[in-house]
C-alpha cells in the first residue's frame, strides 16, 4: 500500500497521453499532490513543457499544445474549467479528475465545450498528498476559515465532513481496498464518518467491485481528542523535528528567517522521492543525524577531490568529468541543503533548550511522570519562550488533571506572570474540556488498571535506550491490540456486524485515519512496523496511515483555539473535578445555569442554549455514584435521564431531594453491600486469645526460613544464570562465501614444489594461489631460513622479464605455444609441453630455464621444508583443497600435475608428512572484530572453541603417499542476550591415507582386496562438503515471571508443608498428653 506510487502512476498515465508538445493546468489542490508524486524531470520526459494554474488569467494562447488538466470536483475549479473551456486557449484538452464526477458537473462542462476542445474526461483517485510511501495528508488544516468541528467537539463542520469522505474514498480507490470499518466508540465524529463512508461505498458499489480477500482490509478511524499527549512534545527524529521547528509544508522548508542563509536556500524540498539522504535518514533521531551527515559530507569531499581540474590528464578523464558533474553539483546543492538545515536545528535546540525542556516532557508524556518544581523551574526561566511554557503548562495538566487541580491552577497563574498571554492560557483549560480525563476513552497514562501498572513496571527494567524517546504514540497500542486480537468492540466498535470472531482476525492491509490530523511520530511508528513488522508483532500486515493534516504542537494548539471558538464561552472555564460524595448535575433552565449536588458538571461543557437542557452524558455517571448505594432502584433512576428533557428534569429534581441527607422517605437496606462482602472472605481469622504457640512451632518456623532463604536465593542465581538453547534449523542462505583459514608445515617439501589449489562442484577453479597466503621455506631443522617469507613466488622471475628487451619473444622448443606465441619462462615452457603431451625431464637445455637459475633454485631448497599460512575465499557449494606437489595445470577439465621436479632423485627424502596447526572456516560477519570476540566468547563458554585438525600430525617415510581429509561444514548462529547476531561456522572431519605405489589396486591391513578409481596424487587433500543444517545456539535467561512464581512456590510450599507437619506434631503431642492423664486416673481410680 504505497501511495506515493499510486499517485504517481496515476500522474504517468495522464503526462503520458496525447505523445505531443503538452501543458499541465493544475488548481490549488492538486499543485501540492503533483510535486509531491513527481517531478520536473520526470515531467519533462513526457513533454510537458509548461506547468500552470487554472486560475492564472494571464496565461496565453498557444493553440499549438494540447492541455491536459488535473483538477479537483469543487466548485472553484469547475467554473475555472467552465470559463477556460469557452475561451479555449490550446488546440485540445485532456480533463482529470481527483475524485468521483457528478452527472451534474459533466453537464455543465459539456454545455462549456462549445468548441468541443475535450477530448477526454476520467477519474484518477488522486485527492490526496502522499507524503510518505506509508503516511498521506488530505491538506485540511482546520482554521476559522476552514473549520473542522462544528458546534461541539462531537459534530462535523459540514464542509469538513464533505472534504474527509471525498479523500477517503479517493484513498480506497486508488489502491482498489473496499475494507470494513472501525471506529473509536468515544469519537461522534469517528461514527459519523464510518457511516458516511459506508453509505458512499454502496452508492459506488460498481467503483468497489475488487477482488474479495480472505480477511478484508480494515479501516480504522481514530480520533485526534483521545490522544492529545503526541502533537504537544517537542520531536527528536529528522523530519519530525523539521516539521517541529520549522514546518514541512507538501515537502518544503521556508528557511528565509534563517540567519545569514544563501538565497538558494531560502526554501528547500524535502521529500524521500527525491532526496536520498533524507530518504535514508528521515526517521533517524538527531544524534545519529549527526553521524550520518559527517559521513555524508566526507564522501562529496573525497569526490570533490576527484572532480578538481589536477585530476582531469586525459581525454577519458574529461568524459568521466562532464558525465558526472551534474550528478556530482546534484550531489553539493544537497549536502549544503542538509547542513543548513541540521545547523539551524541545532541553533533552535540550543536556543529554546529543548533539551533540558525535552526530558521533563517526556517524563510528563511517559509513565515516569515529572515533579512540580521541575516544571515550575521552566516556567520562570526567560530564556524559555511563552509557546514552550504553555505546552509544558498543558502536558501537566493532561498528565495529572484528576489528581493534581490546584497545582495546574498555580502553574497557569505563574505562567501568566511569566510572559504567557491571557488569551494563550485559557487554552489549557480550553483542551482539557476539549480533550481531557473525562472525554478520552482510554488511558494515557496507564494509571486505571493494575495490569497496565505490570507491563510498565516490566519494561521499566528493560531501561530506557534514549531519554528523549521514551514516549510512544497512543496508536501504538492500538495497533498492538488490533495484531494480538486485543482490540474489543467496547472500545473500537465495526460498522456492520461482522461474525463473532471478527476482532480477532488479522487483516493483511490496514488503514489508519486521525480526524483531526495525525503526527510525524505516529507516522515513524508505522514506518518502522512496515519496515520489520515481527518488532511490534504486525506479522506482515502493511499498514497505511492518514490524517486531516500532519501537526505539529503550535498547528495543534491553533487548531483547539480555533475550534474553541465556536463552542460556547464555558469552555475556557475550569473542567469539573468529580467527586465522589458529591458528583454535579449541571441544567439550564431558560437560560439560567443551576448547579445541583456538587461544584460543576462533569460534561464536556455547561449548555447555554436558550431552550431547558440537561447535559446527560455529564450526569449519568455521577448519578450512579450517588445512587449506587441504592442499587434496588439505580437502574430505573439512570435511565431517566434519556426520557424527553422536561419530563426527566422534574422526576432527576424529585430524586435529588429524596436522596437528600434528612429526607426520610427512602430507607436504607438493612445490610449494606460491602457488609455481604465477608460472606466471600477465605481466609477466615482466629482471635488472638485462641492462638497456641509451641516450641515446635517455633522451631519449624525456624527452619522453614532458612530453608525458604536458601531455596530463593538458589532460585535467585538461576534466574541471573546465562544458559544456551540450541536449536536446528534448514539452512536457507544462498549465493555466500567462505573464508578459509589453514596455516600447514610441510616438513620435507620445497615451498617452490608446493601448489595450493582450489575447486569446487560449481566448476571455479583458482590455481597456485599466492594471494593472502604466505609460504615461509624452513630448514632442515624446522627453523625459518631468513627472509623467506614470499607471497609471490614469481617476483624473480618478473625481474628478469624486466631486464629483456621489450621485443623479446622465447622458443617453445616444440611445445604447445600459448596465445601469445612466445615462451618467455620456464614455467610457460613447462606448460607448452604438458598441453603437448610430453615430460620436462631436460630444464638444463632450455634457455629460459637456465637464465632463471631453475636447476640452482631446486637443488638449493631441495632439503627445505615450507610452511602455508593465509586465508583463502572458496564459494559455499562442495569443494577442495589441495596441497600438492609442483605447478598445477588445467587439461580436459580435470587436474595434470608435472611432477618431474618432485621424482627427480636429487638425493634428499621428500614426503607429504605435516603438521595443521590450524585449519577452520569462518563466516562473513566474523570480518568484524567484535563479532568476531562474541564468536569466539560464545565458542569457549560451550567448549567448542577447539579446531578438530588443529595441531593435527600426520607422518609417513613414503614419497608417494596420499593424505586425504574429508570436512562437513556446519552453518552455526550465535546469538547473544542483547539480541545481536552473528553468522559462524564449526565443521567435523574423517581422515583417510592412502600409498600410491600400489597403483588402481591394493589390500588392506585385514587382507581385503580393494580398487582404486584413480591413480592419486601425493598430497593433502581438503575436501569439503556444505550441511543443510544450521544450528542456533541463543543466550536465554528465566524469565522476571518464572522468578517471581518460583519464589512464590517455595514461599507458599515450604510453609504449607511446615503447616502440615506442626499440625501432625501438636496432634501427636496432645493425644500422648491425654493418654497419659487417662493413664494416670484409672492408677488413682485404683488406688481409691
Amino acid at each position: 500500500m504505497d501511495v506515493v506510487k499510486a499517485v504517481e502512476t496515476y500522474i504517468t498515465k495522464m503526462v503520458s497521453v496525447p505523445s505531443a508538445m503538452k501543458v499541465l493546468l493544475l488548481d490549488s489542490h492538486t499543485t501540492p499532490i503533483v510535486s509531491l508524486a513527481s517531478t520536473q524531470s520526470t515531467l519533462l520526459s513526457h513533454q510537458v513543457y509548461l506547468t500552470d494554474r487554472i486560475d492564472n488569467k494571464k496565461r496565453e494562447r498557444m493553440a499549438h499544445m494540447k492541455c491536459v488538466c488535473f483538477l479537483q470536483n469543487s466548485e472553484d475549479s469547475l467554473g475555472a474549467l467552465e470559463a477556460e473551456l469557452k475561451e479555449p486557449k490550446y488546440g485540445e484538452y485532456y480533463l482529470y479528475f481527483s475524485n468521483v464526477l457528478s452527472k451534474t458537473a459533466i453537464e455543465r462542462l459539456a454545455d462549456a465545450d462549445e468548441y468541443e476542445a475535450v477530448r477526454e474526461v476520467q477519474e484518477y483517485f488522486a485527492d490526496y498528498a502522499p507524503l510518505l510511501s506509508s503516511l498521506f495528508s488530505l491538506n485540511y488544516t482546520p482554521s476559522p476559515t476552514t473549520p473542522l468541528y462544528g458546534s461541539s467537539p462531537n459534530a462535523w463542520d459540514p464542509k469538513a465532513l464533505d472534504r474527509h469522505v471525498q479523500g477517503l474514498i479517493a484513498v480506497m480507490l486508488s489502491l482498489k481496498k473496499k475494507p470494513v470499518v472501525r471506529y473509536e466508540r468515544m469519537s461522534g465524529m469517528a461514527r459519523k464518518l464510518a457511516v458516511e463512508l459506508q453509505n458512499r461505498m454502496q452508492a459506488e458499489s460498481q467503483l468497489f467491485d475488487f477482488r474479495l480477500t480472505q480477511v478484508p482490509p480494515l479501516l480504522l478511524i481514530l480520533d485526534r481528542r483521545n490522544d492529545p499527549v503526541t502533537p504537544m512534545l517537542s520531536q527528536w527524529t529528522y523530519q519530525a523535528m523539521v516539521h517541529e521547528l520549522l514546518g514541512i509544508q507538501n515537502g518544503r522548508v521556508d528557511m528565509s528567517r534563517v540567519p545569514d542563509i544563501r538565497p538558494e536556500l531560502a526554501e528547500i524540498t524535502l521529500t524521500t522521492s527525491t532526496d536520498p539522504f533524507f530518504q535514508a535518514h528521515h526517521l533517524a533521531t538527531f544524534g545519529d543525524l549527526g553521524t550520518s551527515l559527517k559521513t555524508y559530507v566526507q564522501s562529496y569531499q573525497a569526490r570533490s577531490l576527484a572532480q578538481q581540474p589536477s585530476s582531469i590528464n586525459s581525454i577519458t578523464d574529461m568524459k568521466r568529468f562532464v558525465e558526472e558533474y551534474p550528478e556530482f553539483r546534484k550531489l553539493g546543492g544537497n549536502v549544503s541543503k542538509h547542513v543548513a538545515l541540521v545547523g539551524e536545528l541545532s541553533r533552535l535546540v540550543d536556543r529554546d533548550k529543548l533539551l533540558e525542556l525535552g526530558e521533563v516532557e517526556q517524563g510528563l508524556a511517559a509513565r515516569a511522570g515529572a515533579d512540580l518544581k521541575s516544571v515550575q523551574t521552566f516556567i520562570a526561566d526567560n530564556n524559555v519562550s511563552p509557546r514552550n511554557k504553555l505546552r509544558l503548562v498543558i502536558l501537566y495538566a493532561l498528565r495529572y488533571q484528576k489528581t493534581q487541580a490546584s497545582n495546574i491552577a498555580s502553574l497557569i497563574t505563574l505562567a501568566l506572570q511569566n510572559g504567557v498571554r491571557r488569551e494563550d492560557a485559557r487554552l489549557v483549560y480550553a483542551l482539557l474540556n476539549i480533550a481531557g480525563a473525562d472525554q478520552r476513552q482510554d488511558d494515557l497514562y496507564s494509571t486505571e488498571s493494575l495490569l497496565a501498572l505490570g507491563r510498565s513496571a516490566l519494561k521499566g527494567l528493560k531501561g530506557v535506550e534514549n531519554v528523549y524517546m521514551q514516549h510512544t504514540p497512543h496508536l501504538s497500542e492500538t495497533l498492538e491490540n488490533l495484531f494480538k486480537g486485543r482490540l474489543k468492540e467496547t472500545s473500537h466498535a465495526f460498522l456492520d456486524s461482522t461474525g463473532f470472531n471478527a476482532g480477532l482476525q488479522r487483516p493483511q492491509d490496514v488503514i489508519i485515519f486521525m480526524i483531526g490530523g495525525t503526527t510525524y511520530e505516529e507516522a515513524r511508528t508505522v514506518a518502522l512496523l512496515n519496515q520489520d513488522p515481527a518488532s511490534g508483532g504486525a506479522g506482515g500486515t502493511r499498514l497505511l496511515l492518514g490524517g486531516t493534516c500532519v501537526h505539529n504542537s503550535s498547528s495543534f494548539l491553533e487548531m483547539i483555539d480555533s475550534a474553541a471558538a465556536g463552542f460556547p464561552a464555558a469552555v475556557y472555564e475550569p473542567p469539573p473535578e468529580s467527586a465522589s460524595n458529591a458528583p454535579a448535575l449541571n441544567v439550564n433552565l431558560g437560560g439560567v445555569s443551576l448547579t445541583l449536588g456538587g461544584p460543576a458538571g462533569t460534561g464536556v461543557y455547561r449548555t447555554s442554549g436558550e431552550g431547558p437542557g440537561l447535559q446527560a452524558d455529564g450526569i449519568r455517571d455521577g448519578m450512579r455514584n450517588l445512587l449506587g448505594k441504592h442499587h434496588l432502584v439505580t437502574h430505573r433512576i439512570v435511565s431517566l435521564l434519556f426520557l424527553p428533557h422536561r419530563f426527566a428534569l422534574s422526576l432527576a429534581l424529585a430524586l435529588i431531594l429524596l436522596l437528600t441527607p434528612g429526607f426520610a422517605a427512602v430507607k436504607m437496606p438493612a445490610k449494606s453491600f460491602l457488609g455481604g462482602l465477608k460472606t466471600m472472605d477465605a481466609f477466615g481469622k482466629t482471635m488472638e486469645d485462641v492462638k497456641v504457640r509451641t516450641r515446635t512451632g517455633a522451631f519449624l518456623t525456624l527452619v522453614s526460613a532458612a530453608i525458604i532463604l536458601s531455596f530463593t536465593f538458589m532460585e535467585f542465581f538461576d534466574y541471573r544464570r546465562v544458559t544456551m538453547d540450541t536449536s536446528v534449523v534448514v539452512d536457507r542462505s544462498r549465493g555466500e562465501k567462505l573464508t578459509v583459514h589453514l596455516n600447514v608445515t610441510f616438513p620435507r617439501v620445497p615451498c617452490y614444489l608446493v601448489s595450493l589449489d582450489v575447486m569446487d562442484i560449481s566448476g571455479e577453479l583458482q590455481r597456485d594461489i599466492s594471494h593472502n597466503v604466505i609460504k615461509t621455506r624452513l630448514t632442515a631443522a624446522g627453523t625459518t631460513v631468513p627472509n623467506s617469507q614470499v607471497a609471490d613466488l614469481r617476483n624473480d622471475i618478473d625481474k628478469l622479464n624486466e631486464q629483456r628487451s621489450s621485443g623479446y619473444c622465447g622458443s617453445c622448443y616444440g611445445g604447445e605455444p600459448p596465445e601469445s606465441g612466445c615462451c618467455n619462462s620456464c614455467d610457460s615452457v613447462r606448460e607448452a609441453y604438458v598441453a603437448k603431451g610430453w615430460s620436462f625431464g631436460n630444464p638444463g637445455a632450455i634457455e629460459q630455464c637456465v637464465e632463471e637459475h631453475w636447476a640452482d633454485r631446486i637443488q638449493e631448497q631441495s632439503s627445505e621444508g615450507c610452511n602455508i599460512a593465509g586465508r583463502v575465499r572458496v564459494n559455499k557449494v562442495i569443494g577442495n583443497i589441495h596441497l600438492s606437489p609442483g605447478r598445477s595445470f588445467q587439461s580436459a577439465q580435470s587436474q595434470i600435475y608435472e611432477l618431474v621436479p618432485y621424482l627427480k632423485n636429487d638425493g634428499n627424502r621428500h614426503d607429504f608428512s605435516h603438521t595443521v596447526h590450524h585449519f577452520f572456516f569462518t563466516a562473513d560477519d566474523e570480518a568484524d572484530a567484535s563479532k568476531a570476540q562474541v564468536t569466539k566468547d560464545m565458542r569457549e563458554r560451550m567448549g567448542i572453541y577447539q579446531n578438530p585438525l588443529d595441531t593435527h600430525m600426520a607422518r609417513t617415510s613414503k614419497a608417494q603417499y596420499m593424505f586425504q581429509y574429508f570436512l562437513k561444514v556446519v552453518s552455526t548462529q550465535f546469538q547473544t542476550l542483547e539480541g545481536q547476531v552473528v553468522n559462524s561456522l564449526q565443521y567435523s572431519v574423517t581422515h583417510f591415507e592412502r600409498d600410491l605405489t600400489t597403483g588402481h589396486a591394493g589390500n588392506t591391513n585385514e587382507g581385503l582386496h580393494i580398487q582404486h578409481g584413480s591413480s592419486g596424487i601425493p598430497g593433502a587433500f581438503f575436501n569439503f562438503e556444505i550441511s543443510p543444517i544450521l544450528v542456533s545456539h541463543r543466550e536465554t535467561r528465566q524469565s522476571f515471571a518464572h522468578f517471581l512464581t518460583s519464589t512464590c512456590a517455595i514461599v507458599g510450599g515450604v510453609l504449607t508443608v511446615a503447616s502440615i507437619l506442626d499440625s501432625a506434631l501438636f496432634a501427636t503431642q496432645r493425644s500422648m498428653k491425654k493418654s497419659a492423664a487417662a493413664s494416670n486416673g484409672h492408677a488413682n481410680g485404683k488406688l481409691m
